[in-house]
């Protein structure tokens, strides 16, 4: 890891940010940037493209208890 950079969730990137953050990891001697797939999209970061390259995460949640407890939080009126 060269770096770590990060932003609120649903954070919306401007154009100069995606450059920033390129620039950020050229001079930390980075490989390349990672983020979540999500993000990748937001920034227009394509998998294997740029200088330097970004490479994005595929998350997922898998609920091994408690699904019950699941659903009652995520369906609850808010």
């Amino acid at each position: 890891v060269a770096g770590l950079a990060s932003c609120p969730d649903h954070h919306v990137y401007t154009p100069a940010e995606a450059a920033h953050l390129r620039e950020r990891a050229r001079a930390a001697g980075a490989e390349g940037l990672l983020t979540t797939e999500k993000d990748a999209v937001k920034l227009r970061l394509y998998p294997g493209g740029g200088d330097p390259p970004a490479w994005s995460l595929r998350l997922r949640l898998e609920i091994l208890s408690g699904e019950p407890h699941w659903e009652d939080w995520t369906h609850a009126p808010g």
